[in-house]
């Protein structure tokens, strides 16, 4: 959906394609991590998240509103059951729906 954006700071410098590098995490630790979603069309949307990896939550709920032309944070946790020596990803899938007024 070409009508958001995901960024990994709130300047909106970082811009990722829906993938998520949480690094090594080691079994039992827990980490969090927070990207950014913005809305650039003149009309809410309502999203759906969804998160695919091991032991990844999200923390706001998996609904959110974006106003237009405005960017909502969305903080997500890890906590493996594992520890790789690989960095640990998470993918977030994103629905969106718009809401016009």
């Amino acid at each position: 959906m070409t009508e958001l954006e995901i960024f990994l700071d709130a300047s909106k410098t970082q811009k990722v394609d829906k993938i998520i590098d949480f690094g090594i995490v080691p079994a039992g630790e827990v980490t969090q991590k927070e990207f950014f979603i913005h809305n650039t069309i003149k009309y809410d949307i309502n999203v759906t998240l969804k998160l695919v990896g091991e032991g990844v939550a999200l923390n706001n709920g998996s609904s959110i509103t974006i106003t237009p032309r405005t960017t909502k944070a969305v903080s997500v946790t890890l906590s493996p059951t594992l520890t790789t020596m690989q960095p640990i990803k998470a993918k977030v899938e994103i629905n969106g729906k718009y809401v016009v007024r």
